[in-house]
């Protein structure tokens, strides 16, 4: 850096007046301290002087400045990491794969399916717009089509936490308000698509819990696996055996 500055007088002598001279001398002394915190003083000296329209001197030769920093004012580059949706989802906390949270989970899944338990309907909003698509009389002209709209900071409280992060990346899930959006319109009635809308709701949950959830797994197909490793265990040894006594047989004719 004291290198480079030395130059700039030199410089500056090649501008009509003095006023000018030291103007172009402070800025182009910011102009250089702003490139070395880029570390780009080596190849962006040339390029400053020409805007501002100096020469350098002919015994002037282009010279390589290192910059150093230390650790603590190094400087850092910002990146930003683009991603889908369902990899930008929440992960899933360690732990919740225990047997605890699956069962747990496998018994509301159950509950759910045999609707002995709802989504309440008192966190949920419904709104009604023109209803849309061919034919009928009520087309464009009643607000028939529901609308319904469920915050999910208000529905994750009522689902399994192994449905969380799913269910965050769910293409119903309008990504800026955070709210659960689902639509109706197949009825010309306002209660009819009202009722659809909370099936659909029931049966996004009831597809999300059957592709995250694994089944239990039954008494029967435990054994098979249990007679499966058992079998390839004694392989494994019988095939060690076969190779120690193929040998000790070859020991035994270089013995001989």
């Amino acid at each position: 850096m004291s290198l480079f500055l030395s130059v700039l007088p030199a410089a500056a002598r090649h501008l009509p007046s003095p006023r000018t001279a030291t103007a172009a001398t402070t800025a182009l002394t910011t102009a250089a301290a702003n490139m070395v915190r880029a570390n780009h003083v080596s190849r962006g000296l040339e390029s400053i002087m020409a805007h501002a329209r100096l020469s350098l001197p002919r015994n002037f030769h282009r010279v390589s400045l290192a910059c150093y920093y230390p650790p603590s004012s190094r400087p850092t580059v910002a990146t930003r990491t683009f991603a889908s949706r369902r990899a930008a989802a929440i992960s899933t906390p360690s732990g919740l794969d225990s047997d605890h949270h699956l069962t747990a989970a496998r018994e509301w899944v159950a509950r759910l399916n045999s609707k002995a338990i709802t989504i309440p309907r008192d966190i949920c909003e419904i709104s009604f717009s023109r209803s849309s698509g061919p034919g009928g009389q009520n087309v464009n002209k009643v607000n028939s089509k529901a609308t319904l709209r469920v915050p999910l900071k208000s529905l994750l409280p009522f689902v399994p936490q192994l449905l969380h992060a799913p269910l965050q990346a769910s293409r119903y899930v309008a990504a800026k308000s955070q709210f659960l959006v689902i639509q109706s319109d197949e009825s010309r009635r306002q209660t009819a698509n009202v009722e659809a809308c909370y099936d659909k709701l029931h049966q996004l949950l009831k597809s999300i819990a059957e592709d995250t959830i694994p089944g239990e797994t039954s008494q029967e197909q435990r054994d098979k696996v249990q007679k499966l490793k058992k079998a390839a265990n004694e392989a494994r040894i019988k095939s060690k055996k076969m190779h120690s006594s193929k040998k000790s047989s070859r020991r035994g004719s270089y013995d001989d």
